[in-house]
């Protein structure tokens, strides 16, 4: 599960290979998604290659960072592999607790 945000500014649009010949029919493949002729087979992709900048993290430091590079003017991209924003000073709820820390066990009921 991973939380996203987009922080934009305008941008030139990226420039995309010609599709390569005889595809493999992945979802790299369908109507719309890029291609990129530098990634590898089977490789899909996260974004639509449109960001300047992609800040994997939602700590103090990656927000600071987006931010001050979004207000250059800059097109942004950041993703985190939790649901919730926050490094290591997040604030979570209790079952989020209860995933991380208990082997995906869920608090009591009287909790």
């Amino acid at each position: 599960d991973m939380a996203a945000v987009e922080e934009t500014a305008p941008t030139p649009p990226a420039e995309e290979p010609p599709a390569a010949a005889g595809g493999g029919g992945g979802a790299a493949e369908e109507e719309g998604a890029p291609n990129f002729a530098w990634m590898p087979e089977g490789c899909v992709p996260m974004a639509d290659g449109e960001y300047e900048v992609v800040v994997m993290g939602t700590g103090f430091t990656e927000c600071l960072l987006s931010g001050l590079l979004a207000i250059m003017g800059m097109k942004v991209l950041v993703v985190d592999r939790n649901g919730y924003y926050g490094g290591e000073a997040a604030s979570v709820n209790l079952t989020d607790l209860y995933k991380k820390f208990m082997g995906g066990d869920s608090p009591q009921a009287e909790f």
